[in-house]
């Protein structure tokens, strides 16, 4: 996957740390680089991971990244490696790959211990988990 910072890459590596196996990133070059701002190229990462088999499937991944604030590049990206191509999927596909509420209560259950570190990804689990919106509550 593509993500658009080192923050980022970091954010994820938490919030993904209960399944993953091995972690790569490194800076992502853009092969039409000339149409790109250096100082944005600069930023972008590019990440490899090998999860274990007790992770979500792929497109629940991608619908728990997309709960991520700002982390939309990430989740419309992610694919398996011998189908990766840098492409992104529509933000649409991405909303409709929610997950089974029993796949939403064990990602809960995994990821219970970022609470402080990735709040918003914290309540939006907890939201999706209940059902309910959380908007407006203090």
């Amino acid at each position: 996957m593509r993500c658009e910072f080192l923050c980022d890459a970091i954010i994820l590596r938490y919030a993904l740390s209960p399944w993953v196996i091995s972690w790569k990133d490194e800076q992502w070059i853009d092969e039409n680089e000339n149409e790109v701002p250096k100082k944005l190229r600069e930023c972008d990462r590019f990440i490899e991971l090998v999860v274990s088999e007790a992770a979500p499937r792929l497109n629940h991944l991608r619908w728990l990244i997309n709960q991520i604030e700002d982390m939309h590049v990430a989740a419309e990206s992610l694919n398996y490696a011998e189908y990766y191509d840098a492409s992104r999927l529509s933000h649409h596909v991405i909303e409709r790959m929610t997950p089974p509420q029993r796949t939403i209560t064990e990602m809960s259950a995994a990821l219970s211990h970022l609470e402080g570190l990735a709040p918003d990804l914290f309540v939006r689990l907890m939201t999706a988990k209940t059902g309910c919106s959380m908007a407006g509550q203090a």
